[in-house]
């Protein structure tokens, strides 16, 4: 395996594809496709974006990474994935040749959040943008502005943590305050 961890960006062409192992071994396999975006003029004078040396990159990820992956991401999401090349050799048992196949065994995955807004969810409590509705059990919750969950709508328990409303000029100030506080101790 690679010493050095490489950066990709790009779509996924499919979704997540699980395997399932002995014990409790789980591998998702991703593929991307990534590409180098230039804007040139058209015949008609227009300034276009065009896609080009198009990269197709498999990915393998393990574990905890791999879980979360497959129930997260689907095809077509701009994703970024961290992790080092590896290069696996076998003999093809039909035809007797020498195959190899180079992916990138993941570390890192992760939605690129220059196209998509998150919401994200753990098993201790929701983070989410104003506006996403996000499933818990059977029932979906209601975000409000302040980002916390209306009691009237959790229906089954799902362990919810429910953050008090705070201002966000009160955040403000009380941050003013302590940078103020650790210049002058400065």
């Amino acid at each position: 395996m690679s010493q050095y961890t490489i950066t990709i960006t790009g779509n996924l062409t499919d979704d997540p594809f699980v395997t399932k192992f002995s014990g409790d071994k789980v591998n998702t396999r991703l593929r991307i496709a990534s590409s180098r975006r230039s804007r040139f003029t058209n015949a008609n004078g227009e300034l276009e974006w065009r896609d080009s040396d198009t990269v197709y990159m498999n990915i393998e990820i393990w574990g905890q990474l791999a879980i979360n992956a497959s129930k997260s991401l689907k095809k077509g999401m701009p994703v970024i994935a961290l992790g080092s090349l590896c290069t696996d050799t076998w003999t093809d048992n039909e035809t007797q040749k020498q195959r190899e196949r180079t992916y990138l065994r993941g570390l890192q995955v992760g939605i690129d959040m220059n196209r998509h807004i998150l919401a994200s969810q753990r098993m201790d409590a929701m983070h989410t943008p104003e506006g996403i509705v996000l499933n818990a059990g059977s029932e979906a919750l209601h975000i409000n502005k302040d980002y916390t969950v209306d009691n009237d709508d959790v229906i089954d328990e799902t362990d919810v943590e429910v953050v008090p409303a705070e201002s966000a000029d009160n955040a403000r100030e009380d941050e003013a305050v302590k940078e103020e506080d650790m210049v002058a101790n400065f």
